[in-house]
């Protein structure tokens, strides 16, 4: 919802050929697909999706997920992926959802990998947050962003996006963060703070990061 009000400069665009497509990987997607939004405002810029996998571990909120937007719902609790049964990528296309954990192995055997991948990440936000202790990577939620950041080693695609609280940028742990996404190959590109109140009628300051 939030880049409902940017445009698309042409210099942002220059990895697109016009033929090439793209996967989205979000992450904690929750219920309301705002990085899917984002996505169908980027494919007004002539960039190509070809699938999506969100990756979200509430059953409740995946379920808003997948009835607004989901072709396949896979459960990481499935024999599938118990069971070692291997699934081709080129049986993945449209719109997927893996409901379990963002460090669930099994996500990745969703991945298209025929696609260049494009990831959103929208962790928990209470651990970096001035409304709470603050306590960053002290706690379990605030570890799940340093992790992920992580797990992009291996995932490798061709840009992350990172959408926070906007005090995140001055929390203690926000250089080991940055340092983790560095370890994985990604170097922080761009970065603002967006206040919600452009478009609605709340205040609500986010940190957007790209990589």
């Amino acid at each position: 919802m939030m880049m409902s009000h940017f445009s698309c400069p042409k210099e942002w665009l220059k990895f697109d050929d016009g033929n090439e497509q793209f996967t989205l990987l979000e992450l904690f997607a929750g219920g309301f697909a705002g990085w899917h939004r984002a996505a169908e405002i980027m494919a007004t810029c002539h960039v190509k999706w070809a699938s999506t996998l969100a990756v979200e571990i509430d059953r409740c909120v995946a379920q808003v997920y997948a009835n607004n937007h989901v072709n396949q719902m896979y459960d990481c609790d499935d024999p599938f992926f118990r069971e070692g049964v291997s699934l081709k990528s080129g049986h993945v296309v449209g719109s997927q959802l893996f409901r379990g954990s963002v460090l669930h192995p099994g996500f990745a055997r969703l991945m298209p990998w025929m696609h260049r991948v494009i990831t959103a990440i929208s962790s928990p936000c209470p651990p970096w947050s001035a409304a709470s202790e603050k306590n960053g990577r002290n706690h379990e939620d605030g570890r799940l962003l340093v992790r992920v950041a992580a797990v992009m080693r291996f995932i490798q695609p061709e840009a992350i996006v990172v959408e926070q609280v906007h005090t995140f940028r001055e929390h203690e742990h926000f250089k080991c963060v940055i340092d983790t996404f560095r370890w994985s190959g990604f170097h922080l590109a761009w970065e603002t703070i967006e206040d919600l109140k452009t478009i609605a009628p709340v205040v609500r300051k986010r940190w957007l990061g790209l990589f």
